[in-house]
């Protein structure tokens, strides 16, 4: 094995010198660890010589004072296992800190896709004698929201049902969300394709499952993901899907960033409730005391969210002095939107991304104590 140019190490000595000075010691660890380098990189060619000698250069004359690169070099010669442990162990730490701060960026810090989102606020009955906090508000107490209310520019509640959709391939198991008069106009979207329900469609529209139609007929309008499932024709918008043993009329199509009540809704169809509780199951129309739907409203232009719980304060009191057996010692609460959609995922994601960002600060501290034996 022949020695490296004693040309080549006597410039890299002098550089090292020139920039290194004030430290004799390093300065000649670093000058034993380039020379081993380069006695390694001749014995296996010209090409791997003018590439170590250009790698120290470029640590010694663009890097400067760090020589990040050589004793990379250093600990990569002396303990290679443990370097690129250290190093593969670092560069998952990095990717994985990057993703999970993605998905909290997407999920947490990323403001909702809709227009004067902090307006939008989640709506629930609550108990505090009963320790019950948040409960789906009820049928017949929304009916009465929505007619009495002066806090909301629009409110609007839904409830999903499963539901078999029937196509060229076979049967597949969907959800489908229910959703009362002004559910779009609440979140302000428009669909990317046709259009979404108009009022008359509303009426008398009961739920998914009870087999009858509205005035207007069977109509849903579609999720961007179902809607791509079932080729992402265009002309679906007009024709009809067969869902729950019924031909329902496709009115529109969805943005891919509309997502309500989560990912998992396929369709939205008109809902009247007066129209499923009626008859002699429900006397007296929407039950007040089956709590269990969703429930949104647009807070009025101007009204704080305190201002506007005070006003369906007032309602509540009146409905249970109007209805004491079920409305007696029942209040509201709000509870911004943004925060209720990450509630369940905020601390869980908010957990994993500080154990990976721990990790990640771990590793480096590890990798810095092996540069420092370096």
């Amino acid at each position: 094995m022949k020695p490296p140019s004693s040309r080549s190490i006597r410039a890299y000595g002098r550089l090292l010198w020139l920039l290194r000075g004030r430290d004799p010691q390093e300065q000649r660890a670093i000058k034993e660890d380039a020379e081993l380098l380069l006695d390694t990189a001749r014995a296996r060619g010209r090409g791997a010589f003018a590439a170590t000698w250009l790698a120290l250069m470029w640590d010694l004359v663009i890097v400067g004072t760090g020589h990040d690169l050589a004793r990379a070099l250093r600990s990569l010669v002396r303990t290679p296992g443990f370097t690129l442990t250290v190093s593969l162990l670092l560069g998952l730490g990095v990717a994985a800190t990057t993703t999970l701060f993605a998905l909290v960026n997407a999920v947490i810090l990323k403001p909702l896709p809709y227009a004067n989102p902090e307006q939008l606020v989640m709506v629930w009955e609550s108990n505090v004698p009963l320790n019950r906090l948040r409960e789906g508000p009820s049928p017949g107490n929304v009916n009465d929201w929505v007619a009495n209310n002066d806090a909301f520019e629009a409110l609007t509640g839904w409830w999903t049902a499963s539901a078999t959709l029937r196509g060229r391939d076979g049967s597949a198991p969907v959800t489908g969300v229910q959703v009362t008069k002004g559910f779009f106009e609440v979140f302000r979207r428009a669909p990317l394709l046709g259009r979404t329900f108009a009022d008359e469609e509303y009426l008398g529209s009961p739920s998914i499952a009870s087999g009858r139609t509205g005035s207007q007929g069977p109509v849903l309008v579609l999720s961007h993901r179902l809607w791509q499932s079932l080729g992402a024709d265009p002309a679906l918008v007009g024709g009809t899907v067969y869902v729950e043993g019924r031909h329902w009329r496709v009115l529109g199509v969805m943005p891919a960033n509309f997502a309500i009540p989560d990912i998992s809704a396929a369709f939205w169809t008109p809902w009247d409730m007066r129209e499923s509780y009626r008859g002699e199951r429900f006397p007296d129309g929407p039950p007040r005391d089956f709590r269990f739907l969703r429930v949104v409203g647009r807070v009025e232009p101007g009204l704080s969210r305190e201002a506007a719980t005070d006003r369906m304060e007032i309602l509540a009191a009146r409905l249970a002095a109007d209805h004491p057996r079920t409305n007696a010692e029942w209040s509201v609460q709000l509870v911004p939107l943004s925060e209720e959609l990450v509630r369940s995922s905020r601390t869980g994601l908010l957990l994993v991304f500080g154990a990976v960002f721990c990790l990640l600060l771990l590793v480096c501290a590890q990798r810095g104590e092996s540069r420092d034996c370096a």
